[in-house]
């Protein structure tokens, strides 16, 4: 893919349509692998992602989703949604406001599950594969920290993990960072109000539903190994690596002995 070639916030605002550059403020969150940056112009506030490895894959699926009036942070550059930015491969998405939470209500446990199954919902139709009924467009990293409400509604952000996939993926991460951050309890009241409420906008196949624990316990192993290379690079110590460990494995033997939760629900929804 050739990427367009600019060197100065000047002609990245042009390209972009945000307008004059005011300010940049760089964001040390997330993925270390992504440089961040928050812009402030002439038209408002949005978000400047650099590159440093993998690049995002369909980008051009977040302009859909946009189109579609889905709530989430939109893509401003044209085509593939990249450039390279003073060497490096770039985007340039809307910033959304509002605020994350650290605990979800289960009206917002509600809201998110609707919010996952109608993203699926249009990911079939941007995909248009309709001989595989249970892979999609995911998200790829849908949990709680990546969902901005504000007073009108809940807005998706962050799509560097797109891919098409199996949807069930989507849901395992969901409920895995709930449950690690409920330190392994099984909250099955509201796993069961996401799942049936997902259902309700998009029906789950009952084969999925009892897939769901080893997509939460694979999530767990994907945590452990983000956790070990952090570890590796001084970002977090020997203690808090263990932690991470003990709770994913409390986690692992909760999901475990729940499974029949599972097996019920298929049959129910």
């Amino acid at each position: 893919m050739k990427m367009e070639e600019i060197n100065d916030l000047d002609s990245l605002g042009r390209i972009t349509g945000i307008g004059r550059v005011i300010s940049t403020t760089r964001l040390n969150i997330g993925n270390p692998d992504v440089t961040k940056y928050l812009i402030d112009s002439e038209n408002g506030k949005y978000l400047q992602k650099i590159y440093q490895k993998r690049l995002p894959e369909h980008l051009p699926f977040v302009r859909y989703l946009s189109e579609k009036q889905f709530p989430c942070s939109r893509l401003m550059l044209p085509r593939e949604g990249i450039v390279l930015f003073q060497g490096m491969p770039s985007s340039v998405f809307s910033f959304v406001p509002g605020s994350k939470k650290e605990y979800l209500s289960l009206e917002d446990i509600t809201s998110a599950a609707r919010l996952l199954a109608r993203m699926h919902i249009l990911g079939k139709e941007y995909s248009n594969k309709t001989d595989e009924p249970s892979r999609g467009m995911v998200h790829g990293d849908f949990h709680q920290e990546n969902l901005i409400f504000n007073e009108e509604r809940v807005s998706l952000i962050d799509f560097d993990s797109l891919k098409y996939a199996d949807l069930v993926s989507d849901i395992g991460t969901f409920i895995f960072y709930y449950l690690l951050k409920r330190r392994g309890s099984p909250c099955l009241r509201q796993q069961q109000v996401f799942l049936e409420d997902y259902n309700s906008a998009r029906l789950i196949g009952s084969a999925d539903l009892t897939r769901i624990p080893e997509e939460i316990i694979k999530n767990g192993r994907l945590f452990i190994d983000y956790s070990e290379l952090r570890h590796s690079q001084g970002r977090i110590n020997n203690a808090r690596l263990q932690r991470r460990k003990n709770l994913v494995k409390k986690l692992n033997s909760t999901v475990t002995k729940i499974r029949g939760f599972y097996q019920k629900l298929s049959r129910r929804i």
